[in-house]
């Protein structure tokens, strides 16, 4: 999952220095590659709520 995140990252930084066109198509891709890894699913939670100590 780490590594997910680090491609996102990655991705993001690359794309949006050359051409933004293609980030949310690649994003959606790694998304579809994630969610059988994540049991749960996927939310937002944490960043609406933030991560209580």
């Amino acid at each position: 999952m780490t590594g997910a995140y680090n491609l996102a990252i990655e991705l993001t930084e690359r794309l949006m220095a050359t051409d933004p066109a293609p980030l949310k198509e690649g994003l959606l891709d790694l998304k579809e590659r994630i969610l059988p890894l994540a049991l749960g699913g996927i939310t937002h939670g944490h960043f609406l709520r933030g991560l209580k100590d």
